[in-house]
């Protein structure tokens, strides 16, 4: 996971990605080595910890790109139905 480019990390669009280039961040492995208060300082207080907490796993979940949460506009996110055969 390490060698993962920042882009797999689901909520880190490309304009953090790219101010976090602009650091010289663009793998997972170089933001494991931050401290948290050093993310806050390049990509905000909010970012910077989603990010600290995400690349360590202390979410209970973190969503790779492929599970984001499907919203329809002006909707809230869609929840699985069950169906049964009648």
């Amino acid at each position: 996971m390490q060698s993962l480019p920042l882009s797999d990390v689901w909520g880190i669009g490309s304009k953090t990605r790219t101010r976090l280039a602009d650091a010289g961040l663009t793998t997972i492995a170089e933001i494991l080595q931050q401290q948290e208060s050093v993310l806050q300082l390049i990509i905000g207080n909010a970012a910077g910890t989603f990010l600290y907490q995400a690349v360590r796993g202390d979410m209970a979940r973190v969503l790779t790109r492929a599970e984001k949460p499907f919203y329809r506009y002006g909707s809230a996110p869609l929840k699985p139905t069950c169906i049964t055969a009648i």
